[in-house]
């Protein structure tokens, strides 16, 4: 490069095949006389590319050219827990499920306890539909009472989950059936 003094002010030359205080060599068009001509850096040295291909490697990776990352939808999905009651069904006025905290749904259930969130969503039949919100319960003791309230039979049982939406990488809604007999 040559510099030049033009009315007190410096400015830079640009010289084909001139080097640089940094070992690079300045390149220029042959012809050109624009004000702002193109000016490509070649390294002397060529470690540069392999670190620009590795570079670029690296930024092709880490912009999302491999796997996209999983989104979940808001969780809070209800599961349903179907308790089929064979036997002399008669006398069955209502069905419970029992964990170590208590059973519901019943009178004594704590309102802000977990168990307050387990109902009975539909009875058909001998089937009774329990609404579980959230919880998968992994094993459970399934009470059948009479008319009056008195026990006639305590099963337990540990349902088998099938999901039924959702997706693998971030669950959704499950049922599960259990049989008992009285």
């Amino acid at each position: 490069m040559a510099k030049a003094e033009t009315a007190g002010r410096s400015k830079t030359l640009l010289v084909e095949g001139a080097t640089t205080p940094k070992g690079e060599t300045d390149v220029r068009k042959a012809g050109s006389r624009s004000r702002e001509a193109r000016r490509w850096r070649v390294p002397r040295n060529r470690t540069a590319i392999p670190t620009t291909t590795l570079g670029g490697i690296a930024l092709v990776a880490l912009t999302g050219c491999g796997p996209a990352p999983v989104a979940c939808p808001a969780i809070g999905w209800g599961h349903t827990l179907t308790v089929e009651v064979t036997g002399e069904t008669s006398s069955v006025g209502s069905v419970q499920l029992c964990t170590e905290d208590g059973c519901a749904p019943g009178p004594d259930v704590n309102s802000s306890g977990p168990l307050s969130l387990i109902r009975v969503a539909e009875r058909s039949g001998e089937r009774w539909m329990f609404a579980t919100d959230v919880f998968l319960l992994e094993e459970v003791t399934v009470r059948v009472l009479d008319a009056d309230g008195s026990v006639v039979s305590e099963s337990s049982v540990s349902p088998d989950w099938k999901r039924v939406g959702g997706s693998e990488q971030c669950g959704g809604p499950s049922t599960a059936l259990v049989t008992v007999s009285v």
